[in-house]
Formats: C-alpha cells, sequence, structure tokens
C-alpha cells in the first residue's frame, strides 16, 4: 500500500508539474470530448435505432404499403384495399388505418388548428394502447350520421382544461361542430406513425364508394398487429397471394389494383428508416473522433516517455 501511495503521489506530482501541465490539460480535454460526444450521440442512436417501441410485442406490429405505381416504391393505401385485406388476410390479429387531420378548435380567443389523426375504430388497439380514462372508438362511432367523438393526449386535456378529468365526457367545437371528449391517452404514449397528433376522430369513410371516390385514393397509413407466431416473411407471402388473387366480391381499380401485393415492414423499421443512414454516419463520425482523441493523447504519453528518458 506505501509503495502504490507513492506511485500516485508521483504520478500526480508529474500531471500538474510545470512542465507535465499543458500535456495533462490536452489528455484531458481530448478524451473528456471524444468520450462526452460518444456517449451523447450513442444515447441517441440507442433511442432512436435500438431500443424497442413502447407498444406491448412491438415486433408484431407492421407498416403496409401499396407498390402499384410502376417504379415500385411504396404508397400509401385505398380504403378499399384496407378493407379486402382486412377481410381476407389471416395473419393479422388486427388491422387499422389513418389519415392527417388538422381541425380548428374554437374556444375563448381565436381558433387554434389542431395536429391530428382520423383513425378506423381499432387504430389504438392495433397499437396495444388503450385510453387511460373513457374509453376506446367502436364500430358504431364510425357509422356515418353517428354523434361526433374525439380522444385526445394527456398533454392537450391538461394544456386546455386543466386536467384529465375536466376534459372527459366535454363538448367541444372542432371545424364548427360540436364534438364529445370520449377518452383521454395515457401520458406515456407515443404515436409513432404520427408524433405531433394530439387529437383523434373516427374515419367514417363508406365502403362500395366508385373508384373516382376519395376512398379510393392513396391516402391512408395501414398498421397491423400480427397474430402471435406468425413472422413477417409469411404475412408478406401472404400478401402478394391475395394481391394476385382478385376476388368478386372486392373490385379493385387499376391503380389500386394490389398486382405487385403489399409491401410489409416493422414499425420500428419503417418510422426510422428515413434518419437511420444519418445516425449511421454520425455515429461513425463521432468514433472515429474518439479514435483520433486517444491516439493524440497516446502521442502525448510517449512523448513525455521519451522526455524523460534523455
Amino acid at each position: 500500500m506505501q509503495s502504490w501511495m507513492a506511485d500516485v503521489r508521483y504520478a500526480w506530482r508529474k500531471l500538474f508539474s510545470r512542465s507535465g501541465l499543458g500535456g495533462t490539460v490536452v489528455a484531458i480535454l481530448s478524451i473528456g470530448l471524444g468520450v462526452g460526444v460518444s456517449t451523447a450521440i450513442f444515447a441517441a442512436v440507442d433511442q432512436i435505432l435500438i431500443s424497442a417501441l413502447p407498444y406491448p410485442e412491438p415486433q408484431r406490429v407492421v407498416v403496409l404499403t401499396d407498390r402499384t405505381n410502376d417504379n415500385g416504391e411504396p404508397l400509401p393505401v385505398a380504403y378499399g384495399t384496407f378493407l379486402e385485406i382486412e377481410q381476407r388476410a389471416r395473419s393479422f390479429e388486427m388491422l387499422a388505418v389513418s389519415r392527417s387531420w388538422q381541425p380548428s378548435l374554437t374556444a375563448a380567443g381565436e381558433p387554434t388548428r389542431l395536429a391530428g389523426d382520423l383513425v378506423s375504430p381499432d387504430y389504438f388497439a392495433a397499437l396495444g394502447v388503450r385510453p387511460s380514462l373513457g374509453r376506446d372508438f367502436t364500430t358504431a362511432d364510425d357509422m356515418t350520421g353517428a354523434p361526433w367523438v374525439v380522444i385526445v393526449t394527456t398533454s392537450f386535456a391538461e394544456r386546455r382544461f386543466g386536467s384529465v378529468e375536466a376534459v372527459l365526457d366535454r363538448t367541444i367545437t372542432l371545424d364548427g361542430e360540436s364534438v364529445t371528449v370520449i377518452g383521454v391517452m395515457p401520458g406515456s404514449f407515443e404515436n409513432a406513425l404520427s408524433p405531433a397528433a394530439e387529437i383523434w376522430a373516427p374515419l367514417r369513410f363508406r365502403a362500395g364508394q366508385p373508384f373516382e371516390s376519395v376512398e379510393w385514393g392513396h391516402n391512408l397509413r395501414m398498421v397491423g398487429r400480427m397474430r402471435a407466431g406468425v413472422t413477417l416473411d409469411q404475412a408478406r407471402r401472404e400478401m402478394l397471394a391475395i394481391g394476385s388473387t382478385p376476388v368478386a366480391e372486392f373490385p379493385r381499380p387499376a391503380h389500386a389494383s394490389m398486382q405487385r401485393g403489399l409491401a410489409l415492414q416493422s414499425l420500428h423499421a419503417s418510422v426510422t428508416s428515413g434518419v437511420r443512414p444519418a445516425l449511421l454516419m454520425i455515429l461513425g463520425a463521432v468514433l472515429l473522433l474518439l479514435a483520433i482523441a486517444c491516439a493524440n493523447v497516446t502521442n502525448i504519453l510517449l512523448a513525455r516517455a521519451l522526455a524523460r528518458r534523455a
């Protein structure tokens, strides 16, 4: 112990002596900068690219897109396509669709534009999340002529009405229509498909519409929860089989023929595909910076060792 303490005192004197102070400061700054930046970037990469999405069994949640255009790139699906897949597919426990919605909230003062989504009844169930207060949408809510109802986020309820209890069953005015708040999502809920959304209402698209109608436009995000034990490859093969075997009960227009099948990928891969290359490039650059910092410190230590020998 005495020998070890003597070594520590000697190292301390050498590190902070007048001749060694500059090198010590440079070494500390180099390693500190390299480790600090690397840790921050890796934390971001881990949160975005590695950590699972905050849903029950997130590996079972997938995004489905059409590939009807000539180059085979993914497209939003049509409502008619969703109805056919919902009825014919056996790989999914449930399927749902959504589209962006920006209603105007009329309250005291100027109207406020909100970010929201119009969704089919099983949207939250497909993600595996339920309202923490109130109830979820039902098929009856999605019927034409039914009273308008909405579900909101916890942050919206607290910001606009002071608490989640104050907003439940409350009537608010959206786009000039009176709607009732029937549910509040948990405060921890993260809507990966539409992160900015803070209010949801029933989609209310109708089956059996002409091919020129909005129901047949490529305007819907489609999400599904695969059945337990079903793999992505199995679900992809089923989508290709359904696309290549049209049936009379579900007529298809040319622009939504599904001849190339539907593309499937996990929800995690879908929401991170746009940022994955950039984040990996940044992570590589930061690791290179850390390597350079380590090389600089090594050079400083070698130079000081040579100086002592001289």
